[in-house]
């Protein structure tokens, strides 16, 4: 018994030193051999209108082609880390009622930047308001049940995913 708890004992002791080891050589390796997720570019700037030259507030700004991102404070500024492989990529910058509009990664400046983004009309379709009598109406949805909803059984085919 007293064999089999020392057997025991000497394997754990030689399991916990070769994890140690396996443990204290990955650390060793250089910095060029991990990954390059690590290695990125940062990227500061601040949105601007363009035609007021106030900031955009809330402004998205993404790489093109992935879906990497951030956004703009209140103060329309932002700061992107773009990994060292889409350093080749553009930049998107945008905000509800203005153009987007991207830039090469590659010219821009690693502490100040100011894009600006051009106001876009976008027209709409009229919006007509008329008063109904709510009364009316609601005396009319009563009556019009007959009408919309079915009092047979029906049979439909329906597919989903």
């Amino acid at each position: 018994m007293k064999t089999t708890n020392f057997k025991k004992s000497i394997f754990a002791g030689l399991l916990t030193f070769l994890l140690f080891i396996s443990l204290s050589a990955k650390a060793d390796l250089p910095a060029n051999i991990l990954s390059d997720s690590t290695q990125y570019t940062a990227v500061r700037g601040t949105v601007i209108n363009s035609e007021t030259h106030q900031p955009v507030v809330f402004a998205s700004v993404f790489i093109e082609g992935t879906h990497m991102g951030t956004v703009a404070n209140s103060n329309g500024k932002f700061l992107i880390k773009i990994p060292l492989k889409y350093s080749n990529k553009r930049l998107g910058f945008s905000s509800i009622g203005y153009k987007t509009n991207f830039v090469s990664a590659s010219e821009l400046d690693k502490i100040s930047n100011k894009i600006y983004l051009t106001p876009a009309i976008i027209p709409i379709k009229e919006v007509v308001i008329r008063h109904l009598d709510p009364v009316h109406l609601l005396e009319t949805a009563v009556e019009r049940i007959p009408e919309n909803y079915a009092d047979q059984p029906v049979m439909m085919t329906g597919f989903y995913r």
